[in-house]
């Protein structure tokens, strides 16, 4: 039976406009021959000559940057916007309005001061003045050089063999790009706090990553059905590090199988056997003992130098993607 995935997405476009604070170098601005002079390379590069100091334009940037982070946190591009649950589209139009207000005042902020700030920009550097200034904008210009605009809808296509269609798409999309996060996010933590260790220490602020993929994994999980077991999976990794907020480590057993939760999740093939295991089993015994083979350890045993460190990868699994920590479950 066929997932129908497109009425429980929304796409939402955010389209920044944002001038660039450059010009043109013109033949007049470059000198050659003796006596020539360059402009600096403060006021000009790659063949264009900065009529304002580009540090006037940062607030303007950081909330484009601040958009897309917010949009990539919940869904990812897909139409020419973002692919985002439909049930987390209300919080994200409300922050991005947030964004939007930002937005214009720091627009008009830059408007205000923008002939004294150029000047005071070109007076620094004088090779570029006079054509700088001749090549400045209107405030009329500029004002239409600076726009945000915020657009959100449903995907309803035309006939039944074009939603099949493009449900297919956006199913395929999601899933690679999801599990693909989940694969570099998983294994940047296992080589950074895992890897050649045999206890562990976290803090709230070092699991962010892990935690926010998670926030991003629940709203998505509806895509494909392993999603929900590979939530189930963080679920229980998150758990357990954060044992550690207080101080104490984890070691033995417990760090043994957290560190089998996190392979799980960097390894694609590891991450399908531990998917067959939880179906195979209403009450999940089979997904434990799974969990405990990849630990290498079995369901009594309890050992500091599980069999699992005999096989520790060399190179970073996205490489090397063969590479199997346990032996064969089945």
């Amino acid at each position: 039976m066929q997932i129908n995935n497109l009425g429980r997405i929304a796409i939402i476009n955010v389209d920044f406009t944002l001038w660039s604070g450059q010009s043109k170098l013109e033949e007049s601005d470059v000198r050659l021959g003796e006596g020539g002079k360059l402009p600096s390379k403060e006021a000009a590069a790659l063949g264009q000559k900065k009529l304002v100091d580009p540090k006037s334009l940062n607030a303007l940037l950081k909330l484009k940057q601040r958009a897309r982070r917010l949009a990539d946190s919940v869904g990812f591009t897909f139409l020419n916007g973002w692919a985002i649950p439909i049930d987390r589209l209300p919080e994200i139009e409300d922050k991005l309005a947030v964004i939007r207000q930002e937005f214009e005042q720091e627009k008009l902020s830059f408007l205000n001061h923008y002939e004294a700030s150029s000047d005071a920009w070109l007076e620094q550097h004088p090779e570029i003045k006079a054509s700088a200034k001749a090549a400045r904008p209107t405030l009329a210009q500029l004002e239409r050089k600076f726009d945000l605009t915020i657009d959100s809808f449903k995907v309803d296509p035309v006939g039944e063999e074009a939603a099949k269609s493009l449900n297919d798409r956006v199913t395929q999309t999601l899933s690679h790009r999801l599990e693909s996060q989940i694969v570099d996010i998983a294994t940047k933590f296992y080589l950074e706090r895992f890897c050649g260790k045999n206890s562990l220490r976290v803090t709230n602020k070092s699991l962010g990553p892990l935690t926010a993929l998670l926030d991003k994994l629940r709203g998505l999980s509806f895509i494909a059905p392993k999603f929900a077991h590979l939530e189930d999976v963080m679920d229980d990794l998150l758990a357990r590090l954060s044992q550690t907020f207080n101080g104490q480590e984890i070691a033995g057993r417990e760090f043994y199988e957290a560190q089998a939760l996190i392979l799980i999740l960097q390894d694609k093939k590891l991450s399908d056997q531990y998917v067959d295991a939880a179906d195979s089993s209403a009450d999940k015994s089979q997904a434990t003992a799974f969990i405990q083979s990849v630990a290498g350890l079995d369901q009594n045993e309890v050992t500091d130098e599980p069999d699992l460190l005999l096989e520790t990868p060399t190179n970073d699994s996205r490489i090397n993607s063969d590479w199997t920590p346990m032996a064969s479950f089945f």
